[in-house]
């Protein structure tokens, strides 16, 4: 599942930092670096330096990474499809806005986190 969302991420935008990536997906910069190795190693993406910051790392899909659109984003449509059904839109429309707020309040947490308060909806125990 977390090589496909990385490789979603790149199909969406190539030439992603890896920083950009592991923002997109919400997920560690290390996790994220385990993931785009094993995509590297496996031939499905190139990682080259930002020519113009060599801080930054730029990941590129490799032709056959691209190929592999065509063969893996049938099969999400089939999961999605088989997933959600029974299901009208106002019942994924609330299901998705549900999952945004939950998500919203989880970074708020990691922010005030980060800076030594307790976020909202927290409690000291």
């Amino acid at each position: 599942m977390a090589q496909y969302l990385h490789l979603r991420a790149l199909w969406e935008e190539a030439g992603l930092t890896q920083n950009e990536v592991s923002a997109r997906l919400g997920i560690e910069k290390a996790s994220s670096t385990a993931v785009l190795e094993a995509l590297e190693r496996d031939g499905l993406i190139n990682r080259v330096r930002d020519a113009r910051d060599r801080r930054n790392v730029r990941v590129y899909l490799s032709d056959a990474g691209e190929n592999l659109r065509g063969t893996v984003m049938p099969f999400a449509q089939q999961v999605a499809t088989q997933a959600s059904h029974g299901l009208t839109e106002a019942d994924l429309d609330a299901f998705f806005r549900t999952i945004d707020w939950m998500l919203s309040n989880l970074l708020a947490v990691e922010k005030d986190a980060e800076k030594g308060r307790l976020g909202p909806g927290t409690r000291s125990y």
